[in-house]
């Protein structure tokens, strides 16, 4: 081969091989564009490089820049991240935040050069192995989100209801009164209101201890709860002191209702050292005379509830109509 002929084929050699080192990256580059596989080129902060198509089909939204970790599940993040710390080459299953649901995808992660990751994900989301994993974890899911609501139901019933006895607290029964009031006014609703106190409750504690004065009011309370009808309000008004709203009923017929629940409560049986306990009731309605407000409902009722105590108690005294 003579020099001008040698010359002419290095030329030619140089130029062939700079076009196979250039074929491969197009060729990869259309593939990659073109695959089924969710294919996304990451930086060393995990944001996103370049994506293909079928993972911007998977993950909307997908722009240069935005982070690998916002369309993932924060246990899929944070299972990454540590998985991620361990080698420049793992395989990763993930859960993809989808618009028409969550996706499983398995990935392998792989360092491309010092400034660049590249993940190759396979949907497996209709896999039978993953819809009965989904299929369980939608379960567990749904125990979770029921227990919640349990707790959540549990713990407002514990914040309006009074630990001993089992009744509304206090504030509950200032609102309830408060709604019922509001209900008159507009509506012309009635309700009748009992103020119960338990006759020499002091001389209980004093002589038999405050254990069997809680077992008292542990009974009393449950008495009540049998008495009263499930729209009726009743509450620990405080101490040995109770309270009735019944719905739906006059003056009169609050005064009849006092009357049984008196007897009721005198049947009641309570520590055998103690024997049966009475109580003292002071009633009063809406319907009372000058009455304007609430409050007003409700000091009747406790200046009815002083004249049963003075009078003897183990009695019903009605406020003045």
């Amino acid at each position: 081969m003579n020099p001008i002929e040698e010359a002419e084929h290095k030329t030619d050699q140089v130029a062939s091989e700079v076009a196979v080192t250039k074929l491969p990256d197009a060729l990869l580059r259309t593939a990659l564009a073109a695959s089924q596989e969710l294919v996304v080129i990451l930086d060393r902060k995990w944001n996103v490089v370049w994506s293909n198509d079928s993972f911007r089909v998977a993950c909307p939204g997908t722009v240069p820049g935005c982070p690998f970790r916002s369309f993932l599940s924060e246990a899929s993040a944070d299972n990454l991240e540590a998985v991620a710390s361990e080698s420049d080459r793992f395989d990763v299953e993930v859960h993809h935040l989808a618009p028409g649901g969550m996706l499983i995808v398995s990935y392998r992660f792989l360092t491309y050069s010092d400034d660049l990751i590249v993940g190759l994900g396979v949907d497996r989301s209709s896999e039978m192995e993953v819809v009965s994993q989904m299929a369980v974890l939608i379960e567990e899911l749904e125990r979770e989100v029921n227990e919640r609501i349990r707790l959540t139901e549990e713990l407002k019933a514990l914040a309006v209801t009074d630990g001993l006895t089992g009744v509304y607290n206090r504030r509950r029964f200032d609102e309830r009164l408060a709604d019922e009031w509001q209900r008159w006014v507009r509506y012309g609703e009635r309700f009748g209101l009992m103020l119960i106190d338990i006759d020499h409750f002091k001389s209980v504690n004093d002589t038999y201890g405050h254990l069997v004065g809680d077992e008292v009011l542990r009974r009393l309370g449950k008495t009540l709860r049998g008495f009263v009808r499930k729209e009726d309000v009743v509450a620990r008004y405080g101490g040995e002191e109770f309270a009735l709203v019944a719905l739906g009923v006059s003056l009169e017929e609050t005064e009849e209702l006092a009357e049984r629940l008196r007897v009721r409560i005198l049947e009641t049986p309570m520590p055998a050292l103690v024997g049966n306990i009475t109580v003292s009731l002071g009633i009063s309605s809406p319907e009372s005379r000058g009455v304007d407000t609430a409050a007003e409902v409700l000091n009747r009722a406790d200046a009815a509830l002083y004249r049963a105590k003075k009078s003897g108690r183990n009695q019903v005294v009605v406020s003045d109509r």
